[in-house]
């Protein structure tokens, strides 16, 4: 690699890698004082190993995984991606690779509630694993584009918020649930298989209309991979909050240089609230506009947006008895953006 192409990744943008670097320093600063002390650890070797492990991170690609802050360990995730231009026009890719997760600190210890559905928390939890692997292809010419892809994983020890029983009355390992409540805790199921397709593809219809759109299509199922023996009623069902089928098409229209307009509609297909699958979230469609005036060729931008301009009552929580929360309604906001 050249020196150019060096100095191209590396330095190519100072102003957001500067704005990157801030924004995990004032994250992750304040992270490691707060643990180091409850650990009883110097401060200072609480920022020096954080800073230590964000550096090996940045520079290694298959890694052991370093974890800071309330865990320790290590995890080995690998992953490797080839890619085969066949013509100009066509790249063939695959990809293997594994990760894992730790559970959150929320996860571990913070019990909470929404509506009257309380969920205890599990310090038992064990990581998430996952194995998976992918196929694809992106296809190009000078107005229009389409990648497809194809995808299977397994999630070994998924968390995930487990019904333990229904009010009102004492729910064993939750305590009191009211009428029309539910008791859940958080737990590590057997394993999750997810199996997809993705399509995402544009078109320049000509100098002033775009035309985007993507679909994807994920079937994610509990399989019997060594389940506890208390939660093999939930083989075979989805898991809670994940649709089967999620659409989403934009046109963008630039009647000169510096206005741009945009329309967007997202579907999200029929989910679920609980891991029995009992409680329906209906699918729901969803359409936003903004409105873009840049002040200057390479100036800001002042933007006007609708978002769900029909008002469309999206569930994103539900009880036994009906929805408990609902997506944002129809709102809107304007304001100033700047790129560098």
């Amino acid at each position: 690699m050249s020196a150019l192409s060096y100095q191209q990744q590396w330095f190519g943008n100072p102003g957001r890698d500067i704005v990157a670097g801030a924004v995990v320093a004032l994250a992750l600063i304040p992270e490691a004082i707060a643990f180091s002390l409850i650990a009883g650890v110097d401060p200072q070797v609480g920022i020096y190993a954080s800073f230590c492990i964000a550096v090996v991170i940045a520079f290694v690609g298959a890694r052991p995984g370093m974890i800071s802050a309330a865990t320790s360990g290590t995890e080995f995730n690998p992953s490797l991606g080839l890619a085969w231009s066949a013509t100009p026009a066509l790249t063939l890719r695959a990809a293997a690779y594994q990760a894992f997760r730790l559970p959150t600190l929320n996860e571990y210890y913070r019990p909470f509630r929404v509506g009257d559905i309380v969920t205890e928390a599990n310090p038992a939890l064990t990581p998430e694993r996952l194995n998976g692997g992918e196929l694809g292809l992106a296809y190009t010419n000078d107005n229009a584009g389409l990648t497809l892809g194809t995808f299977a994983a397994r999630l070994a020890d998924p968390v995930a918020n487990v019904t333990l029983g229904f009010g009102p009355g004492e729910v064993p390992g939750v305590g009191f649930v009211p009428a029309g409540g539910i008791g859940r805790q958080r737990r590590n199921l057997g394993a999750l298989r997810a199996r997809g397709l993705e399509l995402a593809l544009y078109s320049q219809i000509n100098d002033t209309l775009r035309l985007t759109a993507d679909a994807l299509y994920v079937d994610t199922t509990v399989t019997a991979d060594a389940p506890p023996a208390s939660l093999e009623s939930l083989i075979g069902r989805l898991p809670a909050q994940v649709p089967r089928l999620v659409l989403t098409t934009g046109l963008a229209w630039t009647p000169a240089p510096a206005w741009r307009l945009d329309l967007h509609a997202r579907h999200t297909g029929t989910a679920y609230e609980d891991d029995l699958n009992q409680l329906p979230l209906a699918a729901a469609t969803t359409f936003d506009l903004r409105l873009t005036h840049r002040l200057r060729p390479t100036g800001p931008e002042l933007y006007l947006a609708l978002d769900n301009a029909l008002d469309t009552s999206v569930p994103t929580a539900r009880d036994v008895i009906g929805p408990i929360a609902i997506a944002p309604p129809r709102q809107l906001r304007t304001g100033l953006t700047y790129t560098w």
